[in-house]
């Protein structure tokens, strides 16, 4: 059985009272998958609410033609699937996890029951929502006005947890056609447009490793461009 400890470490639960928690902790379950284990597809699993404790998971659909279109790459301490606590309309994505991957799951209806408690979780769930809003309507805008190399400027931007600002090693977390994918670009094109960005901001590629000289010069020359300065009001760690 999970800890109090854990179901309260999911941030729209942190505020529950110990009976509400003790009831999540009875219903919530823990599930271990390895690298590339599909465990979620809404039209043949229970409907339920994710919660990743350590790991990376992928959302993604199939179009028409059969490749996939990424819509999500989420890690630890992110959620998902809580469309489900507001419709009961299947969510039009799959769910792959990416590396060694911990899931919480709690059945929708049991967390229906915490909010018709609390409705402070609702309100959360609104905040999140229109952080999502916010991100996808910015993405929008980079696939418009952005090259190849400043949406992968900016994607840098967003992983570096550095509070330096240079000579800053950064490892891409995921494989280059996933990124690629993520970011509107086939695998050829975010390969050269690293090469580009890697020239143009004095960046040394090796493999999967950075090595960046500075970030404030990234920082110029992705957002020259952009409504809005890095870090961008609403914008949350979902890549």
């Amino acid at each position: 059985m999970l800890s109090k400890q854990a179901i309260s470490s999911i941030a729209i639960f942190k505020d529950l009272t110990t009976k509400q928690l003790t009831y999540l902790q009875k219903i919530a379950k823990i599930h271990h998958y390895k690298k590339g284990a599909l465990f979620f597809n809404s039209s043949q699993f229970p409907k339920k609410f994710f919660y990743i404790l350590t790991g990376a998971v992928k959302l993604f659909r199939e179009s028409l033609d059969g490749s996939e279109v990424i819509i999500s790459i989420l890690d630890n301490r992110h959620y998902f699937a809580e469309s489900f606590i507001f419709s009961t309309a299947e969510t039009p994505y799959q769910a792959k996890t990416l590396v060694p991957t911990q899931l919480i799951t709690l059945p929708i209806k049991g967390v229906k029951k915490i909010i018709y408690e609390n409705s402070q979780i609702a309100l959360m769930l609104l905040k999140d929502s229109f952080k999502v809003r916010q991100q996808l309507i910015q993405e929008n805008e980079h696939l418009i006005i952005q090259t190849a190399d400043q949406r992968i400027g900016y994607f840098l931007l967003k992983i570096c947890n550095s509070k330096n600002k240079k000579n800053v090693q950064l490892r891409l977390p995921y494989e280059k056609n996933i990124l690629a994918s993520r970011l509107g670009m086939k695998a050829e094109t975010f390969s050269r447009a690293l090469l580009k960005l890697s020239k143009r901001c004095h960046i040394q590629l090796k493999g999967n490793l950075l090595f960046i000289s500075n970030i404030e010069e990234i920082k110029l020359y992705v957002c020259q461009k952009c409504s809005q300065r890095f870090p961008s009001v609403g914008a949350i760690s979902k890549i």
